[in-house]
């Protein structure tokens, strides 16, 4: 039999990484959107890294979700998301800006380019989603 100690730990543990997950997805979710804006929803069959799955993994490495993923495949993960994303920023930056938010993205390259982590470029999406509310 468990202790009821044990069971909350246990539960506990289990809710984080539920909401984990859950945070995952909605980040993986803001990422597909911000990188299809760019592009106007064009499939690209994954040339242009829309597809959500890029941030998720790289989240799921950066948690240590996937044991068989190494250090050096963060990394790699790492620079891939930040090359979509600073592809995503050179298109925007090719339309019609005003000049607000031609600084913003200037702002939010600059900010890819420093990016360390996942949560950094989440930081990097969601001011893009703001921005490009109108795209």
């Amino acid at each position: 039999m468990i202790s009821p100690f044990r069971f909350l730990t246990l539960l506990q543990f289990q809710i984080t990484k539920i909401m984990t997950n859950e945070n995952a997805y909605n980040d993986g979710y803001s990422y597909e959107t911000f990188i299809r804006r760019a592009f106007k929803n064009v499939t690209s069959e994954g040339k242009n890294g829309e597809h959500s799955i890029q941030m998720t993994t790289l989240i799921d490495i950066e948690e240590g979700k996937d044991l068989s993923k190494l250090a050096a495949s963060n990394i790699k993960q790492l620079d891939k998301v930040k090359g979509y994303l600073a592809k995503a920023i050179g298109k925007f930056l090719k339309m019609k800006l005003d000049k607000k938010e031609k600084f913003e993205f200037l702002a939010m390259k600059t900010a890819v380019d420093q990016a360390k982590t996942s949560t950094d470029l989440i930081a990097v999406v969601e001011r893009g989603l703001a921005i490009t509310d109108r795209f």
